[in-house]
């Protein structure tokens, strides 16, 4: 009879610190848990402080402003458009083609250096290898 009670004495041990330890795991799981609800409400809040502050740099009205007020950028008028039959042809796959480089104009409006033209052989874009495996 005693090695009954000795039996469920150890049982009731074994099992008592089992649950003590289940149920202290489950205390450090809900406090992480706590702590990356907490992270995500705030990465939450971030981006929404983000999205916002993206609204409004990106604002037309706004860029329109800074683009005249620092880059001396103005609005397209309708003769700096042309039609389809003013465009040259693209040269032939393998020819090679001469590009004009640009001129700063002679009353000295751009403060840049002078540059020299030199023609440039180009290769046509169908000519180049191809790199697969990219992002996009």
């Amino acid at each position: 009879m005693r090695s009954v009670y000795l039996f469920w004495g150890v049982a009731v041990v074994f099992i008592s610190t089992f649950l003590f330890l289940v149920a202290n795991e489950v205390d450090q799981r809900e406090t992480l848990l706590g702590s990356i609800r907490e992270d995500i409400r705030k990465t939450s809040q971030d981006i929404q402080v983000l999205r916002a502050e993206w609204s409004y740099l990106n604002e037309p009205a706004r860029l329109d402003l800074l683009a005249t007020e620092h880059l001396g950028l103005k609005p397209l008028r309708a003769d700096q458009y042309i039609s389809i039959d003013q465009l040259e042809f693209a040269p032939e796959p393998g020819e090679p083609q001469e590009i004009e480089h640009f001129q700063p104009p002679a009353d000295g409006a751009f403060p840049m250096a002078r540059v020299e033209t030199a023609p440039l052989a180009v290769t046509p874009v169908s000519a180049t290898r191809r790199i697969s495996g990219g992002a996009r």
